[in-house]
C-alpha cells in the first residue's frame, strides 16, 4: 500500500475537527450569540456584538453584566522582533507569545478580581457556550466556571510557561472553553469567579516530595528545598540565580494562584447532535448521509486522499 501524504492527514483531520460543528444553527438563527468583549472603540470580530464592562444587564438588550466593579483591557500588539528569528534559547519572549495570538478577540476583554456575571437570555434550548478566557499581558489562573450556578469548569489556568522546568514563570495566554448548558427557564448566567484552594493544597504537597532525579546526569537536581512552603514567592525571582520563576519547591504543573477573572468572548449556538462521533479511536456513527459514512470509511482504512474528498463533498452540500 502506497503512502499516503501527510497534506491529506492533516486536512481530512481537520474536517473531522469541525464537521460536527456543521450542525450547528447559522449565524442567522436568532438564538445564536456572539460577543467580543473590551472597551468601547477597540476592534471587534466579525459577526460579533461588542460588550464593553460598563453594559449592565437590561431586559430591553436581553444581555448584560449582573456583576459590578468589572473593567476594560486592552493589549496592544507588541512590535515584531528580529530576534525571534534567531536561535531559540529556553525562554520564551512574552512578546512573541503576545503577538503570535494577537487578534480582535484575544487583544481585549473584562477582567474583575470579583466574580463575573453575565447574564444572557435565550429561548429554551440545549446550547453550546463556548468562552475565551484569560488575557495577553498575564496570567490569569484558577478561575471556576459555572453556568446557571452549576459548576462547569474548575482550575482553568490561561497561562503559557515561560520556560521548561521552571513552572511558576508564566506568560498570559488565550485559553478556550466548550460546554454544553440546557436553558429551561430562558436565562444563561455565565460566573466566573476565583478560588485557588485547591493549588495551594497542591503546592504543600509538592514541598514534602523529594527533588526529581536529572534526566541527564542521573543524580537529584542542584535545586535547594526551602526552608518552608512559601505560596507568595510563586513566579519571583529566585534569590540563588535572581532570574525569575524557580524560587519555589514545584516540579510538575500544579496549576497557579488566582490574580484575576478575564474574559475575552463568549459565543452561544443551539447545540444538534454532532454527524459523526469518535468510538474507540475511530470515527463513525453517520446516519443518512452517505458522503459522511464513506469518508468514515475511508479514514479508517487510511485511505486518506478518498476520505478527504469524502467529507469535503458532504461540507459542501
Amino acid at each position: 500500500m502506497s503512502k499516503q501524504p501527510a497534506t491529506s492527514f492533516r486536512c481530512v483531520f481537520a474536517c473531522l475537527l469541525f464537521l460536527p460543528l456543521a450542525g450547528l444553527a447559522s449565524d442567522a438563527h436568532d438564538s445564536v450569540r456572539r460577543f467580543d468583549l473590551g472597551p468601547v472603540g477597540s476592534p471587534v470580530e466579525e459577526g460579533f456584538k461588542p460588550l464593553s464592562a460598563e453594559t449592565g444587564y437590561s431586559a430591553g438588550l436581553g444581555y448584560g453584566w449582573e456583576s459590578a466593579g468589572q473593567t476594560d483591557f486592552d493589549v496592544n500588539r507588541p512590535p515584531r522582533n528580529p530576534a525571534w528569528l534567531g536561535p531559540a534559547g529556553q525562554l520564551v519572549p512574552p512578546d512573541y507569545l503576545a503577538s503570535k495570538e494577537h487578534s480582535a478577540i484575544s487583544r481585549d476583554g473584562v477582567s474583575s478580581v470579583g466574580d463575573l456575571v453575565l447574564r444572557i437570555d435565550l429561548p429554551d434550548c440545549e446550547y453550546l457556550v463556548r468562552l475565551v478566557l484569560g488575557r495577553l499581558d498575564r496570567p490569569c489562573c484558577s478561575m471556576q466556571v459555572s453556568f446557571n450556578g452549576e459548576p462547569v469548569a474548575e482550575d482553568v489556568h490561561a497561562r503559557h510557561f515561560a520556560r521548561r522546568g521552571v513552572p511558576d514563570f508564566l506568560h498570559g495566554f488565550p485559553r478556550a472553553l466548550r460546554r454544553n448548558v440546557r436553558i429551561d427557564r430562558g436565562i444563561l448566567r455565565i460566573r466566573i469567579r476565583g478560588d485557588d484552594s485547591g493549588f495551594r493544597e497542591r503546592l504543600f504537597k509538592e514541598f514534602e516530595r523529594p527533588a526529581p532525579v536529572s534526566y541527564l546526569a542521573g543524580s537529584p537536581t542542584r535545586n535547594r528545598e526551602p526552608s518552608t512552603p512559601d505560596p507568595d514567592a510563586w513566579g519571583k525571582a529566585d534569590p540563588r540565580t535572581g532570574r525569575p520563576g524557580g524560587g519555589v519547591w514545584v516540579y510538575e504543573d500544579i496549576g497557579c494562584p488566582f490574580t484575576e477573572n478575564a474574559l475575552a468572548s463568549v459565543e452561544v449556538y443551539p447545540s444538534t447532535v454532532a454527524p459523526l462521533v469518535w468510538s474507540g479511536g475511530r470515527p463513525g456513527g453517520a446516519v443518512g448521509d452517505r458522503a459522511l459514512q464513506s469518508g468514515a470509511e475511508h479514514f479508517n482504512l487510511r485511505r486518506y486522499e478518498k476520505a478527504e474528498a469524502a467529507f469535503r463533498s458532504a461540507e459542501s452540500s
